[in-house]
């Protein structure tokens, strides 16, 4: 089996419901078996729980960042209460400022995979700074908007191309 690494990238404000059917529906069909995620509170959360469901997967990364808000959330106690995973394996790393652990996120990844809760980018989101890292790294974009779950590809040489699933 071809070994296919997604990173991902969403909100605090979490996933709209058909972002995260998108998501889903994504997965299953490239069959990734590894996953990283920046493990804050909202789209992180949810898409760790999206990617359990997938079968293919076997190794979940999490990189969590040093600020206040998300630092408890990938502690032993929390890993310990995670649902159950199967034969899936998790992995920690030691939290790291945000702007270094986005890096990260994308370094871990054959594509990005971003949810982002607006069509277009914004100052002082790191979904958007992440998405920022992958396309200053030529790193395939994958974007499923806010609403109608529509996905938009970047290509390593620039331009755009819809996906439909």
């Amino acid at each position: 089996m071809w070994n296919l690494s997604i990173s991902f990238a969403g909100p605090r404000s979490g996933m709209s419901r058909n972002q995260a059917c998108e998501v889903l529906r994504f997965m299953k069909g490239i069959h990734p078996t590894r996953i990283c995620h920046g493990g804050a509170r909202g789209a992180d959360t949810e898409f760790h729980g999206l990617a359990i469901q997938v079968p293919s997967v076997q190794l979940i990364r999490v990189r969590p960042s040093t600020l206040e808000n998300q630092i408890d959330q990938w502690t032993p106690g929390t890993i310990e209460r995670e649902k159950d995973m199967g034969s899936i394996t998790l992995v920690v790393e030691p939290p790291e400022r945000p702007h270094k652990r986005n890096s990260k996120v994308v370094d871990d990844g054959f594509y990005l995979l971003i949810t982002p809760n607006t069509w277009t980018e914004q100052r002082r989101s790191g979904t958007w700074m992440t998405y920022q890292r992958a396309k200053v790294k030529c790193t395939p974009i994958i974007s499923i908007f806010p609403s109608q779950g529509e996905m938009d590809h970047q290509e390593e040489h620039g331009h755009y191309e819809e996906w439909s699933l």
